[in-house]
């Protein structure tokens, strides 16, 4: 049985909505750990617990994991799966307009490892550093500042004596 020009076309369509639908997902798993940094950090920040001496050593190690997890089990094999489909997509399309390269006799299918592209390795590494760099703040303030008292955000807190500014 012989694959149509439109067959091709629809496999092509495919592997497109399998990078949008992942994208889509991938910006709202961005923004929700973010935000849990943030919910986090803020915990500790306003009228944050007292807590041991060896805190901030064992947050570290969260980070660290945290980190890791980011780097190795979401954002390399979301960014690994993007140029799949970018390849699939070629490839269809290929496929499609009746495309072989010069020298060949077909066009090769897309292997197990995928080519990176410029924009996968800027995304990748991009939010990457976005994560690492909201980890660390929070590192920083839940363990280098002095929480703060919920008065002094509420703007309830009392007023300075008043009196000519110098």
């Amino acid at each position: 049985m012989a694959v149509e020009t439109k067959d091709w076309i629809e496999l092509a369509k495919l592997a497109q909505r399998s990078f949008q639908n992942r994208r889509a997902i991938e910006w709202k798993l961005a923004f929700g750990l973010w935000t849990a940094i943030g919910a986090f950090t803020a915990f500790f920040a306003i009228d944050g617990p007292v807590y041991p001496h060896w805190f901030p050593w064992v947050l570290r190690a969260v980070y660290f994991l945290v980190m890791i997890g980011v780097v190795f089990f979401w954002q390399y094999p979301m960014h690994d799966a993007h140029a799949g489909d970018r390849e699939w997509f070629f490839y269809y399309t290929d496929k499609a307009q009746g495309y072989v390269p010069p020298g060949k006799n077909e066009l090769s299918r897309p292997g197990e490892r995928h080519r990176w592209n410029w924009r996968n390795w800027y995304w990748c590494v991009g939010q990457c550093l976005f994560t690492l760099t909201f980890l660390i703040l929070s590192w920083i303030v839940i363990t280098q500042t002095a929480p703060m008292k919920r008065s002094q955000l509420s703007g309830t807190q009392e007023p300075r004596a008043s009196g000519q500014a110098h």
